[in-house]
C-alpha cells in the first residue's frame, strides 16, 4: 500500500470511528477541554480553568506542548478540514474519554476567549517548535496533530457552555450540567459505571469470557 493509500485509509478508518460524533463536536464554534473529576472539582472551586504549570496532578509528562506553552489544552474540531479531523481520530478520540470510568468534557465558547491568546495549528504540517531540556538535549513537545489547540491564560467558568460525562471504553455520554451540580452528578455516574463494569466482569468471569477491557477495569477499580 502506497503512502497516499495509507493516508486515505487512515481518514476512512477515522470517519468510521467518529463520524457519529461530528454533529456534537463540530460546527458549534466551540472549543473543548477534557478533565477528570478531581480536575472538574478544582475548576468549580476556583472559578477557572488554568494551565498546568506542574503544580496540578496530571497523567501527562512535562514534555507535552501544553506545559511548554503554559497553556490550557483544548480540542478544536472546527478549524481543520473534516478529513483532517478524521485522520487524527485515532489520537484524539481515545484521549477524549481517557479517564476511568468517567472523563468530563467541557464545551468552551470562543466568544469568551481572547483571540490573541489562542494558539491554533496552521495546516497539516504544523509542529510545535523544538525545545531544549536542561540537559541540553533537543526535543519536540508532544501534541495531537491537526485538532489540538492551546490557550495562554486562565479560562473563566463563565466561558463553559456545557458539561458532559463520557464513559471510558465507549461513546456513552450524559450531560451533567449546570456546572454548579456537575461534580455531584459526575461522582454519581462514576459509582454507577464502576458498579456496572464490576457486575459485567463478574458475569463474564463465570462464563469464561474475560477480555483485556475486563482486566483493565478490574485493575482500575482496585486503585480506588
Amino acid at each position: 500500500m502506497s503512502y497516499e493509500q495509507q493516508e486515505q485509509q487512515r481518514v476512512a478508518d477515522g470517519q468510521e470511528e467518529v463520524a457519529h460524533l461530528m454533529p456534537i463536536l463540530r460546527g458549534r464554534g466551540s472549543l473543548w477541554h477534557r478533565t477528570d473529576i478531581p480536575g472538574l472539582r478544582a475548576i468549580v472551586n476556583s472559578g477557572q480553568i488554568r494551565p498546568n504549570d506542574g503544580s496540578l496532578p496530571s497523567k501527562y509528562s512535562p514534555l507535552y506542548a501544553g506545559y511548554h506553552y503554559g497553556a490550557v489544552c483544548l480540542f478544536d474540531f472546527d478549524t481543520a478540514p473534516l478529513n483532517d479531523v478524521y485522520w487524527a481520530a485515532r489520537d484524539w478520540h481515545k484521549v477524549l474519554k481517557d479517564f476511568y470510568p468517567v472523563s468530563v468534557v467541557l464545551e468552551i465558547s470562543r466568544q469568551h476567549l481572547v483571540p490573541e491568546s489562542l494558539i491554533e495549528q496552521q495546516g497539516k504540517g504544523w509542529m510545535p517548535p523544538m525545545q531544549v531540556l536542561t540537559t541540553g538535549e533537543h526535543y519536540r513537545p508532544k501534541w495531537i496533530p491537526r485538532v489540538e489547540a492551546w490557550y495562554r491564560g486562565v479560562i473563566p467558568t463563565s466561558a463553559i457552555c456545557s458539561v458532559t460525562a463520557w464513559r471510558w471504553g465507549s461513546d456513552d455520554r450524559i450531560s451533567i450540567g449546570p456546572l454548579s451540580s456537575a461534580v455531584r452528578a459526575a461522582e454519581s455516574l462514576e459509582m454507577k459505571w464502576r458498579n456496572e463494569d464490576e457486575e459485567a466482569t463478574a458475569r463474564r468471569r463465570v462464563e469464561g469470557r474475560l477480555n483485556i477491557s475486563d482486566l483493565f477495569a478490574a485493575a482500575r477499580n482496585r486503585e480506588r
